[in-house]
């Protein structure tokens, strides 16, 4: 007689067969697949360079969206990794993806999988995901963060200020005061705490802290960001979720679409034409956060989004460890001189180089040498660039990578020789044909970007990110 259980085998092998686990599990496993899909959409990814990685990482989100299984993890990790080494992937959230995609195939490793994926999966996600505001947070302890004439945060709002003619000038000399860099950081790191002692309610304030960063810098950081917030939710605030949206879905749509039609009418009107793409996010993110806030307030009296339950379940904590202490060793790297993408520090102002170092928590001595190289003189031979490039080259900070893939282009389809003369780690290296002789060591990840490639050598300098 056949073994019934035989019949209810998949035919798939297992590391693609669903590995099960409950409603948490799948809706992060979707929501990720969904957060990749938006992040391949970015102009990066676009490029025909990227093609390789990205079939791969849309194959990764197809397998994810089906079933969730381990070659869905698996084909996503890869997809973020090699972008990130090859292809000069610079975008924190690119590491953030990594490192959960990373926690997810831990989790496949030896029995009980499906308990793991309950239980140590959400916790690694939630610590990553306060490690990246946590990070966000503490780069910004820095001089130039609070100077309102370079804040990020100053400048920030003189984007908005200037996105559309209606806006009194009295609101330009409002972006320039000095109290909201200030403001900005205790935020961040007011998120960090409303996210460890009322979890849902932190979510529902992250998302309205990601309204204006979305509308201003980043269309698909929120989106990213928001697939980590799953894991903030215990499986009965999930369902609860569920049900506010199937039974209240046109107040949720009204209460999306006003403030979505609003910005359009109102700020950045030339946006619909120039970037539809980023329209329909920041709409999609008016939907989101209405959708929380119709949760939480018709939710209140039942407790649900106000208790710390998320962080009582208990679960395996190896992999969350594990996986955060080095993404948390990862983002301090910018202080050690190691590199600055990928670590958090995005709209920062931080600056790591010599005569400009601006932390005011970590010592320039924990650097070491300085990363970054000085073209004091370069020649170009007529013709071979325009007039003001030299000036320009001389002008602005480089890393060994991106000098590196510079000389490609300039001696791609010249013969003159190109002398040059270098400072870099307090040297001075003078070469005469740069397109022969290449003074320094050879990056041995030429297509990986390390540091910032619009730093110049003056400082301070206008929101530096």
């Amino acid at each position: 007689m056949t073994d019934p259980t035989q019949q209810l085998k998949s035919p798939w092998p297992w590391w693609l067969s669903s590995p099960g686990g409950g409603l948490r599990y799948k809706t992060y496993a979707r929501a990720y697949a969904l957060a990749t899909a938006l992040r391949l959409t970015l102009p990066d990814a676009m490029q025909a360079s990227w093609l390789a990685p990205v079939s791969l990482h849309w194959l990764g989100v197809l397998l994810l969206l089906a079933n969730g299984c381990l070659a869905g993890w698996i084909a996503c990790a890869v997809g973020a990794l090699l972008p990130i080494l090859l292809l000069q992937d610079q975008l924190t959230q690119s590491g953030y993806l990594l490192a959960c995609a990373l926690a997810a195939c831990a989790c496949f490793v030896g029995d009980r999988k499906g308990d793991r994926l309950d239980a140590a999966l959400p916790v690694a996600v939630r610590f990553v995901t306060l490690a990246v505001y946590g990070l966000a947070a503490l780069h910004k302890l820095n001089r130039d963060f609070f100077d309102p004439a370079f804040s990020c945060a100053n400048g920030g709002l003189r984007v908005l200020a200037r996105s559309a003619e209606w806006i009194p000038s009295a609101v330009h000399d409002l972006a320039a005061a000095p109290g909201w860099p200030l403001l900005f950081v205790t935020v961040e790191m007011g998120l960090v705490l409303l996210l460890l002692v009322r979890p849902a309610i932190g979510v529902t304030a992250a998302c309205a802290v990601h309204v204006p960063l979305t509308m201003i810098f980043a269309p698909g950081f929120a989106f990213t960001m928001m697939s980590g917030w799953v894991c903030f939710f215990r499986q009965s605030e999930l369902r609860a979720l569920a049900r506010t949206l199937r039974r209240r879905a046109p107040t949720i749509l009204l209460g999306g679409a006003i403030p979505a039609v609003g910005g359009r009418l109102l700020l950045f009107p030339g946006r619909w034409q120039s970037d539809p793409d980023w329209c329909i996010k920041e709409a999609l993110l008016w939907l989101v956060l209405a959708w929380l806030l119709e949760t939480v307030t018709t939710r209140w009296r039942g407790g649900l989004f106000v208790g710390r339950g998320v962080w009582l379940e208990g679960g395996p904590r190896g992999i969350a460890a594990t996986v955060v202490t080095l993404f948390v060793l990862n983002g301090l790297t910018p202080y050690l001189g190691l590199q600055f993408h990928r670590t958090g520090a995005m709209l920062s102002n931080l600056r790591i180089d010599a005569g400009c170092h601006n932390s005011l928590l970590f010592p320039e001595s924990l650097r070491g040498h300085d990363p970054y190289v000085r073209v004091e003189h370069i020649e170009f031979a007529a013709g071979r660039a325009e007039p003001n490039v030299s000036a320009l080259v001389g002008a602005r900070l480089w890393s060994p990578e991106a000098l590196y893939r510079a000389r490609q282009r300039w001696c791609a389809r010249h013969p003159e020789a190109l002398p040059v003369l270098l400072r870099f780690h307090d040297e001075e290296l003078e070469v005469g044909n740069l397109c022969v002789e290449w003074p320094l060591d050879r990056p041995w990840l030429g297509g990986m970007r390390r540091f910032q490639s619009n730093l110049t050598r003056a400082c301070p300098q206008r929101c530096v990110h």
